[in-house]
């Protein structure tokens, strides 16, 4: 994750910072579900 300063961190008040997400509704199943973290969500969606 990047802060508001474009510098690159790991946590974010002192919690580890947590990039998972999921995509839902994409109108492709194949494309639905959980990803690890954006670059994950990139390559995903570059298949596509």
């Amino acid at each position: 994750m990047y802060n508001h300063a474009g510098l690159y961190r790991t946590t974010e008040f002192d919690k580890p910072v947590d990039t998972s997400g999921e995509i839902v509704d994409s109108g492709d199943p194949s494309l639905d579900g959980p990803v690890k973290n954006a670059l994950e969500m990139i390559e995903k969606l570059a298949e596509q």
